[in-house]
């Protein structure tokens, strides 16, 4: 794979007419990338999920020859954990064509059954009422895939949004953006006009925009995929991105590897950049501040005390590092606070873990009341953490002190988005009692404190005996020294 998205870069570079910077504080995992279930039609479940793993694609569209709609709970079950098992994700169901009620009913019960918010449908035109009634009577919503100029039902979104009228009813559009462009119109054009419509989205390269422009390998098509790939981050798209390849069906593998480099490399290559540790004019209009400035130790003191520690930080090139020190806590520089207090905020950090690390970014700490001596600070804390190669991974209750859990208190999922060896970003949101936790612009945690639920969840943990954990107006924000070395930057905060 590292030669495919070699390739993809330089051909990106020798395509695309405008230039392209490179910056190191994105990476492709901006978005969520899948491969549509078509793809490997030719192939049984055991392969198909081999092929995704080689690939590090953690999301796939589910065909019903791998899992027919009469399929049990517990065969449903079953198939869930083996894709676990490849580290692989069957996010969506279908598409899956329905021509009568009858076919209605037994899909949206299939996608009941597999515990689905979602799936991919086509219904026949008369069933389109029929669906809505499902959708608002079940709380599944449905994607209807477009077909293009093929004749089939549903070209494009326009047909959708002319027989439901209305985005909020449920029924949406699964966007296949070859079909688009094979429809004659601007893809990128329609992505921001139909925003509210899109639920998911197929991508592919065409050689043409017409009925007969054929599925190619990306970037060896006409397609405008910078222009795809910018209007998705203009109107924030946060649902998957699946490559559908239809070329090749006996033996797609080569082409689907290129295309999944390629935009890989579409995504990193044309990411916006942006000096590190610094403000973009519309963050500070959107009342952004700097928690850190990236030269100096002015916002920042000892959790233990009024100055900034004398060792075990260091600072440079934009890059603010807790020392390493054999995993032992606290015994080198020890944790460091924020100067000032916050309460309701969106805090952002980016950090980069060493192998085997452990840290963590804590909030409502204060050791004015809960002191730690020589061990560290007690706050709620967003864990950062090498899974992989820490043992902390391992204990605590259901994965509860993984990478982006609220520490000892609530897991994050196991298919959480981190990339081992950049620059990750994590994000705290907190709006009176309810916090959230975000990693690479996907929440991973949510919960309520402040409520007999949140007091009694805490007696049951490590912070039982400590003053009022968790339910403080203010705090400080911390930065843990787990004796690992761990890098941050772009640190910033919104208070709300």
């Amino acid at each position: 794979m590292k030669k495919i998205y070699a390739f993809a870069l330089a051909a990106l570079i020798a395509m695309q007419s405008a230039p392209l910077s490179f910056c190191d504080n994105h990476s492709s995992d901006e978005f969520q990338i899948g491969i549509a279930g078509f793809s490997y039609r030719s192939f049984d479940l055991d392969r198909t999920l081999a092929y995704l793993q080689s690939m590090d694609v953690k999301y796939f569209s589910v065909k019903d020859w791998w899992l027919p709609l009469d399929s049990t709970k517990e065969q449903m079950d079953a198939f869930k954990e083996k894709c676990s098992s490849y580290g692989i994700e069957g996010y969506i169901l279908g598409p899956i064509y329905m021509n009568s009620k009858a076919d209605v009913d037994r899909t949206f019960a299939y996608a009941e059954r597999y515990g689905a918010g979602m799936f991919i449908g086509v219904p026949d035109y008369s069933l389109i009422d029929y669906v809505i009634k499902k959708v608002a009577k079940t709380g599944i919503k449905v994607a209807i895939h477009t077909h293009g100029p093929d004749g089939a039902a549903f070209p494009d979104v326009r047909t959708i949004v002319e027989m439901v009228k209305d985005p909020t009813l449920g029924v949406g559009c699964c966007m296949d953006l070859g079909h688009t462009f094979r429809m004659g119109w601007d893809v990128a054009s329609d992505i921001v006009e139909f925003k509210d419509w899109i639920y998911d989205i197929h991508i592919k390269d065409e050689t043409d925009a017409s009925k007969e422009g054929e599925t190619w390998e990306m970037g060896r098509g006409k397609m405008d995929l910078v222009s795809i790939v910018k209007a998705l981050r203009e109107i924030n798209y946060k649902g998957k991105v699946s490559i559908e390849f239809e070329k090749n069906g006996d033996d797609p593998h080569g082409g689907i590897a290129e295309s999944v480099g390629y935009l890989r490399g579409i995504i990193d290559a044309s990411a916006p950049c942006q000096q590190v540790n610094s403000l973009t004019d519309e963050e500070i209009a959107d009342g952004w501040k700097l928690l850190w400035d990236g030269r100096t130790t002015n916002g920042w003191r000892s959790a233990n005390g009024p100055e900034f520690p004398q060792k075990g930080w260091t600072i440079k090139d934009g890059i603010l590092s807790v020392d390493g020190a054999d995993g032992a806590e606290s015994r080198n520089g020890g944790d460091i606070i924020t100067t000032e207090k916050y309460g309701n905020f969106i805090l952002s950090v980016e950090f980069r873990l060493t192998e085997g690390a452990n840290s963590g970014i804590k909030y409502f700490v204060n050791p004015e009341v809960n002191n730690n001596p020589g061990g560290s600070s007690i706050g709620c804390e967003f864990q950062i953490l090498d899974d992989e190669k820490h043992p902390d991974a391992k204990l605590g209750v259901r994965g509860n002190r993984t990478l982006g859990s609220l520490y000892d208190l609530i897991p994050a999922p196991a298919d959480k988005p981190f990339h081992k060896g950049v620059f990750n970003k994590a994000v705290v949101k907190v709006e009176g009692n309810h916090v959230e936790h975000w990693l690479n612009g996907v929440k991973i945690v949510e919960y309520e404190r402040n409520t007999q639920e949140w007091n009694a969840f805490v007696s049951y943990s490590k912070y039982k005996d400590w003053v009022n954990f968790g339910n403080f107006e203010t705090g400080h924000i911390l930065l843990q020294d787990h004796g690992d070395h761990v890098e941050f930057r772009n640190i910033k905060i919104k208070t709300l």
